[in-house]
């Protein structure tokens, strides 16, 4: 599997990002390599999560770190049936995730690094349970709520080639129709 990315963050109009991610099948370590490669992006760019659809390549894959977000010493997070801080599993390098349970719905502020300078409130499950594999293949399981929860969706939307403003209010909606329209 090829796994070459050239380090651009593709952004909003590329048509990569609306793109549905092929399941990971070689977990060998040109797969660690770039997930290495994706954290190290993700990080330069400020960013707590990044998809493989973001930097090029149309596979089911990401890399989130949650560890610099204040306020999420209250939040809920098993990990392979263990109760976990959040912070002690990351960077978390996810692959083939699939939402097996989900709780509750919370609205929060999401921007996105394929959409730079915009941010806008979106709803979410407020808690996940997520079967996934490591870069290694092993399976996983987690549970969580909060930022951590916020973010596997918003980054597995990403997987299936969605965009965090396609969940957005029709208020939502104008205020983003506005902010393409200033840009311009």
């Amino acid at each position: 599997m090829n796994y070459k990315i050239n380090g651009k963050i593709y952004v909003i109009g590329e048509p990569i990002l609306r793109t549905i991610g092929s399941p990971i099948t070689d977990f060998s370590s040109k797969l660690s390599d770039l997930l290495n490669e994706m954290y190290k992006i993700m990080k330069t760019n400020e960013g707590i999560g990044i998809a493989a659809q973001q930097l090029g390549l149309a596979i089911r894959c990401c890399v989130i770190d949650i560890s610099e977000y204040n306020n999420i010493q209250n939040d809920f997070c098993m990990h392979n049936d263990k109760r976990v801080a959040p912070t002690s599993i990351m960077p978390l390098y996810v692959c083939n995730p699939k939402i097996v349970k989900i709780k509750g719905e919370c609205v929060a502020r999401e921007g996105c690094l394929s959409i730079p300078d915009f941010g806008y409130d979106v709803k979410r499950f407020e808690s996940i349970e997520v079967e996934f594999q490591n870069s290694k293949g092993e399976a996983q399981k987690i549970e969580c709520n909060g930022i951590l929860a916020r973010c596997m969706q918003h980054e597995f939307d990403h997987l299936e080639g969605k965009l965090f403003i396609d969940r957005l209010s029709p208020k939502g909606q104008k205020k983003f129709k506005r902010f393409l329209k200033n840009k311009e």
